[in-house]
């Protein structure tokens, strides 16, 4: 993969072969959604410190990830306030399988395989934000303050989106495989969990 943009046109291709998908215009779905969000986001800053203490000493991806981490600081905490507005107390609440299942991956190949791993977690993460228009609309239909959190990632991701392509284009290409495994396997695990979501909101 000498391209990140073969590897983003390959993982929006996995999402858009799901059907169905979450309609965030309920307000159950959005809520389960964002409960989803928020178990892994509360781990994003603890995985950056272990992919920064991963990275060799002095390397740009070290940099990378400790730039990152100033920038992601307090966001699962913005995110847990934004559910409280609605009365969902998350941290109160047992994260899927599925998210146990992929963040576990994700520090087992930071400790056993490449510093570059993280960097898999975050392409599924930071590639594909709601539209900014989106964002309105669900905020007409919810409230602003259920979106505060999504509303700064859709302003934000397209940016981090673009320091990623250029970071995984940098790496050497083991590296750049490992990024896509690990990108490819967390979002199966998170389609995985959204196809069991859907079946169970609409049973």
């Amino acid at each position: 993969m000498s391209d990140p943009k073969n590897l983003r046109v390959e993982l929006a291709g996995m999402l858009g072969r799901q059907t169905p998908g979450i309609d965030l215009r309920s307000r159950a779905q959005l809520i389960e959604q964002l409960i989803v969000v928020f178990h892994t986001m509360r781990t994003t800053e603890h995985l950056l410190q272990v992919a920064g203490g991963a990275a060799a000493p002095g390397s740009r991806l070290r940099r990378y990830y400790a730039e990152h981490l100033i920038e992601e600081r307090g966001h699962a905490r913005l995110l847990a306030e934004d559910l409280a507005s609605v009365g969902i107390d998350v941290l109160k609440l047992e994260p899927p399988a599925d998210v146990l299942a992929l963040i576990g991956s994700i520090y087992y190949e930071l400790f056993h395989v490449s510093a570059a791993a993280l960097l898999g977690w975050q392409c599924v993460a930071e590639w594909f934000p709601l539209p900014l228009s989106t964002i309105g609309a669900l905020e007409d239909l919810h409230g602003k303050k259920l979106l505060r959190t999504l509303r700064l990632h859709s302003e934000i991701d397209p940016h981090h989106g673009t320091e990623l392509e250029r970071e995984i284009a940098r790496l050497p290409d083991a590296d750049q495989a490992v990024v896509a495994r690990s990108a490819k396997r967390s979002l199966v695990y998170l389609l995985n969990l959204r196809g069991r979501m859907c079946r169970s909101l609409a049973a």
